[in-house]
């Protein structure tokens, strides 16, 4: 959560993902949620193969 008075997060699990709110930057309460994405690899089929 962060308020007016502002905040830094870190993410867990290893992320390394860190976020910071400056001071009277958020006009209220706010919940902060962030994903970690994966990278999908499609794999290419026989007919669109170069």
């Amino acid at each position: 959560m962060v308020d007016a008075r502002g905040g830094a997060m870190r993410g867990c699990r290893h992320s390394g993902v860190r976020i910071i709110i400056p001071p009277r930057k958020a006009p209220q309460p706010t919940r902060v949620t962030c994903r970690y994405l994966r990278k999908v690899i499609f794999s290419l089929s026989q007919s669109l193969e170069l």
